[in-house]
């Protein structure tokens, strides 16, 4: 059985600033990486979605968007100021989709799918080609 789980790809970007305490607090002892997932906590936004799963006795899939946000507004500003934060602060937002149907008897996999896109509506349609796909497979 397959179950279409709900998404939210609306938020692009990050917009609003960290508290200026915890922007000092992290900069003592942190990377890039903690920090950016730090603008991802206080945005409420995610990175990694699951939007498909399947509930079958030889299959499994692997079904997710990744998101990689822009910054902007005043978390571009405030995170500007940092070096390390640079290779973030200038990215363009994008959609990955990453889709893979594995046969769990032997762990081979059948069906792999990578796709990155800007367009969320692109994301959609894929989705539900993708449904299809296991439709066809299984």
């Amino acid at each position: 059985m397959i179950t279409k789980l709900p998404i939210n790809i609306d938020d692009l970007y990050i917009t609003k600033p960290l508290y200026v305490d915890t922007f000092i607090a992290v900069l003592t002892d942190t990377t890039h990486h903690v920090l950016h997932r730090l603008y991802l906590v206080t945005n409420g936004i995610k990175d990694r979605q699951c939007f498909m799963e399947l509930h079958d006795d030889t299959y499994t899939i692997s079904a997710h968007v990744n998101t990689k946000h822009a910054y902007a507004l005043e978390a571009k500003e405030q995170a500007s100021v940092l070096h390390m934060m640079k290779p973030l602060v200038n990215r363009r937002p994008e959609y990955i989709i990453n889709f893979s149907i594995t046969d769990k008897v032997n762990m081979v996999e059948v069906f792999r799918f990578k796709h990155t896109t800007t367009n969320k509506d692109e994301v959609y349609n894929l989705i539900n080609k993708l449904e299809d796909k296991i439709k066809e497979v299984i």
